[in-house]
Formats: C-alpha cells, structure tokens, sequence
C-alpha cells in the first residue's frame, strides 16, 4: 500500500487548482464570439445552427455568439455598394435598316436595392464564398451574374432594334436612357437595379459601307449648310440695299414736295448737280427728256 504525504499533497492541490483555472479561462474565452467587422457599402447577417437571421447589421464590429455547446456561426457578408460592368454585344442586327452592328459595348452601373424583402431575397439565392474561418462574402460579381448578366444583353438587343442606323449613329444619350429602361423592366421583379448606361465608345461600328455612306451625306450637308448661309447673307445685304433706297426715294418726294416741283424733275437736277461736282462729261444728251436738255 502507498501512501502519500501531507508535503506531497500540499504540492497537489495548487497544480489541480492551476488547472481548474485554467479550464475555466478557455471556457469563458471560448465562449465569447469571435469579433467580426461589416464594411462600408456592405451588411451582415450572422449564420448559426438555426440559421440566418432575419435583420440586416449596418457597417460596423460586433462579436458573434457564443459557440460553448454548438458550432460557431459565421458572418454573411452582402456587398450593397454601385458597382460597375462592361461587356460588348459582338454583332447586332437593326432589322428597321438592315444592317448589323458590330462591337457593340456597353458599360452599366447598378446596385441591390436597399429594401429588406430584396436583401433576403439574395441572402436566400445567392451561395456565398468563403472568405475565411469565420466569414461569408456575397460580392457585387457574384450579386451581377446571377441577375443582370444574361438579362442586360436582351435588353440591349430589344432596344437597338426600335431604331435606325442613323438614330444609332448620332442619338446616343436618348438611345441610352431607353436602353436602361429596358433593362430595369426586365429587372423589376429581381433585388437589383441599374442606376447608369452608356456606350463607352458610341453604339457599336457600322458596315464601311454605311460609314462612307454617311460620310458623303455630311459633306452634301455641309455644303449644303454653307449655301444657305451665303444665299442668307447675301439676301441680308439686298434687303438692306432696298431699304436704303427706299429711304432715299422718301426723302427725294419729301423735298420734291417741299420745292415745288414734281418727283422726276427733282430727281433729274439732283443727278446733274451731282454730276457737276463729280466733273462728268455729260456728251450727247439727246436721252434726256425734251425740255431737260
């Protein structure tokens, strides 16, 4: 039989006590939550052994439950910011014209709308990547592909296709507006929407064809823009020439009147004193009128 002493059991008693102490440390650390951080332009939902939870946490650190007795819940993060996307249509036909575009490309900013049915709905659809032990990531990639990448280039499609080349060509601004509508319709029963599009380098290349086409229709244009302002300023100057001379046969009657003498007599001297100052020959005058000579 062993027996043990009481200077042993002295030694004992405070190794065991360390380690109680020890045992309780880690439980009360183990169960703290880990501390996690949603980011700006982003919300959080903390996924447990239940589930999801149902209300969305704003930008900011928490720490997560508890995970003594169950395993430990992570954080799903979705990505709510704008973000951007560019792709191009190779080739588009314009039935209205009968003529195919080509490289057509366009850029589109959109976002997930901030209603609480709408993020549940991505919570619900999207599957999440892993970003480490504890953190999920919805990202704005993943939130495009599964709603607006197979959609937008429909939508593009069915818009272009209600114009001409021509319209193509030169109404970009208004074709884009209608374009983003488009989009949206297509989008209105998703959790996301576009907020902006463009055409980065105009609606797409025209055959060389139309191009040159085009080409010679703005220079006939041109000229023809030209023309008319010549023909404009010359009408400018005749309407002026004729005003003044209207003026002038006014004032001629006026001071017709005022000597005495009818319109043409008045007229005639005028003529001839101006002649005489001016030192012109005046040679045969078998033209003038008898009695004027």
């Amino acid at each position: 039989m062993t027996t043990t002493s009481p200077r042993t059991l002295k030694r004992v008693r405070p190794m065991g006590l360390w380690s109680a102490l020890g045992l309780a440390a880690l439980l009360v650390f183990t169960a703290c939550g880990k501390r996690v951080t949603v980011q700006p332009g982003e919300v959080g939902r903390q996924l447990t052994t239940a589930g999801l939870e149902a209300n969305n946490r704003p930008p900011g650190a928490f720490r997560m439950e508890s995970c003594v007795v169950s395993a430990c819940p992570k954080l799903v993060r979705l990505q709510t910011q704008k973000a951007t996307k560019i792709f191009t249509i190779d080739k588009l036909f314009l039935p209205k014209s009968n003529v195919d575009m080509t490289k057509v490309q366009i850029g589109l900013q959109f976002r997930v709308k901030q209603d609480k049915a709408s993020l549940s709905t991505i919570y619900q659809e999207v599957r999440p990547q892993e970003e480490n032990d504890h953190v999920l990531l919805i990202t704005t990639d993943m939130v495009y592909a599964t709603y607006i990448q197979r959609k937008a280039p429909d939508a593009i499609i069915t818009a272009l296709r209600e114009y001409e080349v021509d319209q193509v060509l030169s109404d970009v601004p208004e074709i884009s507006e209608h374009a983003k509508k488009k989009i949206n319709e297509m989008l209105a029963k998703t959790p996301v929407e576009v907020t902006e599009l463009g055409f980065p380098n105009g609606i797409g290349e025209p055959p060389p064809e139309v191009l040159e086409a085009k080409r010679k229709l703005y220079a006939v244009t041109e000229q023809k823009a030209r023309d008319i302002k010549a023909l404009s300023a010359a009408l400018t100057v005749e309407d002026h020439r004729q005003a003044v001379q209207r003026k002038r046969t006014l004032n001629d009657m006026a001071n017709a009147e005022k000597a005495g003498v009818d319109f043409a007599t008045y007229v005639y001297l005028k003529n001839m004193e101006r002649f005489a100052e001016e030192g012109v020959p005046l040679g045969d005058v078998s033209f003038l009128p008898k009695g004027r000579r």
